[in-house]
């Protein structure tokens, strides 16, 4: 596989993160916004589905392991997403509340 499908396949599953991490800090004050950049966010990991499926095509590997592939890989996504938001967002809130700040 050349260089440059392998860099747009990587730039492509990872612009989920970015649009997902986008909606979570606009959800609060703009909430149509969040759900545009998640939607978008929704579309991208759909993208990735599609160039999996591609790809296990083009290497006559059977679809369903593809299929399994795309999957663990969306659930990977979800955590990694829910771990980020709360070590960024939720954990130092509670830290100011637990040492007796204002949050």
């Amino acid at each position: 596989m050349p260089a440059f499908e392998i860099a747009v396949m990587l730039l492509v599953s990872s612009l989920p993160f970015l649009f997902a991490y986008i909606a979570f800090h606009l959800w609060n004050r703009y909430t149509a916004l969040g759900i545009f950049f998640l939607l978008l966010a929704l579309g991208f990991i759909m993208v990735s589905f599609g160039i999996a499926m591609q790809f296990a095509d083009s290497n006559q590997y059977p679809a369903l392991t593809s299929l399994f592939a795309s999957l663990i890989y969306v659930m990977v996504t979800v955590i990694i997403f829910t771990i980020g938001a709360f070590m960024f967002d939720v954990l130092p809130l509670m830290l100011k509340r637990f040492f007796g700040g204002k949050a």
